[in-house]
């Protein structure tokens, strides 16, 4: 998602799925996958020209999108990595010990 993200970011003009897939050694499917989850988040505009019936993507250079899916991925690796560090020392705490 990050090399499609930063492709579309670095272009001065919107590409179309076929131009991503050129600058990219990744499926189709994992394209049109992370192309989704973009649109989804916020990060990526789909946009259409008259003249073409296809979507061509342009970032949201919004910061607000862009900062709120970072904290969200942070978060999420925080609270899975808390998770189970917590499951550990549940797991060393005795059997038939309750709390004081």
């Amino acid at each position: 998602m990050a090399a499609i993200d930063g492709i579309c970011v670095a272009n001065p003009t919107p590409l179309g799925f076929s131009e991503i897939r050129e600058w990219l050694d990744i499926s189709s499917g994992s394209i049109s996958q992370d192309l989704k989850v973009l649109r989804e988040i916020g990060v990526l505009k789909v946009v259409q020209s008259p003249l073409e019936r296809r979507d061509r993507f342009v970032p949201a250079l919004e910061l607000r999108n862009r900062i709120l899916h970072y904290i969200d991925c942070r978060l999420e690796a925080q609270l899975d990595s808390g998770r189970d560090a917590l499951q550990v020392i549940v797991k060393q705490v005795p059997a038939g010990q309750g709390h004081r």
